[in-house]
């Protein structure tokens, strides 16, 4: 009997050393991060963290998602891109066009996950969005389509609608391709464009009541991270003006926003998951095909809209994917 629970005994002992060795063993990988915000990024990071702790990678234990490079503006992604690279990651996380481009000149080694909304051929990220071919790979929201979609959900806000107010970051080259798709679009509908610039979080304000002195009949928010991450600012300063305002993310609608057509945008992060940890168990960006969305949410606030004294038609309402009331 105590040569059985001897026997016992080291067995244990033996599988406790085994499980504590290979635990020592686990290897931690580390992800850098790089996008402009943090704070009103708050809720992509849990979903990144959450779809990457499905996949087993648990931060503490076998993951460091490294924050350390999230800016609060376009003027410091090209520094923190390149301290980024320094540090070495075995992978890098973007958000946004202005941001990818900015990884990819700091390093041609180091694999990119994106998720923009600009087309990564035309960027010179990609030789083509089923063999990217390079070290840049991802989720890319562009469909031209989507510029033509909203258009018409503006115009059937606003019947005689003929002049629009884009805003966007004009120093980026996706934004400045959304735009280009906005303006075909509008001259089919006979709408004008007028482009409205806004760099820095500083500058939504001024953007957004320099346009209630324009003669416009709406606004359209080009998708943008430095948006994104200021949209309770922006639907807030919109209200204000009272003009209907659709946006590229529907994430705003949920702060105040009026209307919002766009992919959703968690959905793609929580394939950004699934191609990080194709990488870190050794699949080559370059190989990995470029994603698109499949599916498109509208999203209308009821609320927001009965406050501005805007009449949201019926018809729309009904076409709704999500109604906030």
């Amino acid at each position: 009997m105590q040569s059985r629970r001897r026997v016992l005994a080291i067995l244990a002992t033996g599988a406790v050393s085994a499980a504590f060795v290979a635990s020592a063993q686990q290897k931690t990988h580390r992800i850098g991060l790089l996008w402009i915000g943090r704070e009103g990024m708050v809720s992509y990071l849990a979903i990144l963290r959450e779809s990457l702790r499905t996949l087993g990678y648990i931060e503490g234990r076998n993951l460091v998602l490294d924050e350390r490079f999230l800016v609060d503006g376009y003027e410091r992604l090209p520094e923190a891109a390149a301290k980024l690279a320094d540090s070495k990651p075995e992978l890098i996380i973007t958000y946004g066009g202005t941001a990818v481009l900015a990884a990819r000149k700091a390093t041609a080694t180091i694999p990119i996950l994106m998720a923009s909304g600009g087309d990564p051929v035309k960027m010179g990220l990609a030789t083509s969005l089923s063999r990217p071919g390079g070290n840049v790979t991802g989720v890319t929201f562009i469909s031209p389509e989507l510029s033509g979609k909203r258009l018409e959900l503006l115009r059937e806000l606003v019947p005689d609608l003929r002049r629009v107010a884009v805003i966007l970051y004009s120093q980026s080259q996706s934004e400045r391709q959304s735009l280009k798709n906005f303006e075909s679009a509008a001259k089919i509908l006979g709408v004008e464009m007028q482009p409205v610039d806004v760099s820095s979080a500083d500058k939504i304000a001024p953007a957004i009541a320099s346009v209630a002195m324009m003669k416009v009949g709406a606004i359209m928010v080009i998708s943008s991270s430095l948006f994104t991450t200021n949209r309770k600012l922006f639907a807030d300063e919109v209200a204000k003006i009272k003009l209907p305002a659709i946006y590229g993310n529907t994430d705003f609608v949920d702060v105040g926003g009026l209307i919002a057509y766009a992919p959703k945008f968690s959905d793609g992060l929580r394939r950004l998951a699934i191609y990080a940890d194709k990488i870190l168990k050794g699949a080559r960006p370059g190989e990995l095909p470029i994603e698109q969305p499949t599916g498109f949410e509208l999203a209308v606030n009821v609320k927001a809209a009965n406050a501005q004294g805007i009449a949201i038609p019926r018809s729309l309402l009904l076409r709704a994917d999500r109604v906030i009331e």
